[in-house]
């Protein structure tokens, strides 16, 4: 049997945090997703894609910086509007559209990047062994 280690971190908000000049919600994330880690997502996303459309032939449109930012403070915001489905954001009834956020990318571009997010190369991950 095996015991799991002890947690010896210190708790509560680390010095980083504390000694933010303006600390906020978006530095805080800022540190937490620095531009390392953003631009990870954009190139594995990118990777994935690259490897689905060698299977499929299906053509893409590369994403970047700056559409990976939106996408993730889109889900952000969803989390603070919930819907039943991504797609009522931008739904053509005034009770369930988000003028916000379907200004900010077309329904079919964020199901695509919902579809590919990736954060990992599938080709070195080890292979599931079936029990």
């Amino acid at each position: 049997m095996h015991s799991s280690p002890l947690f010896t971190s210190l708790e509560g908000v680390t010095s980083i945090i504390e000694n933010l000049p303006f600390c906020n919600p978006i530095n805080i994330f800022n540190i937490l997703f620095n531009d390392e880690i953003m631009n990870l997502i954009v190139f594995q996303t990118n990777l994935y894609a690259q490897q689905k459309q060698t299977k499929t032939g299906k053509s893409f449109i590369r994403t970047n910086l700056s559409e990976i930012k939106t996408f993730i403070g889109i889900n952000l915001q969803m989390g603070i509007k919930k819907q039943c489905s991504y797609r009522d954001y931008w739904s053509s009834s005034p009770d369930l559209h988000d003028s916000y956020i379907s200004s900010l990318m077309p329904v079919n571009r964020f199901g695509w990047l919902l579809a590919h997010i990736h954060l990992n190369d599938n080709t070195v991950m080890p292979k599931k062994k079936c029990t």
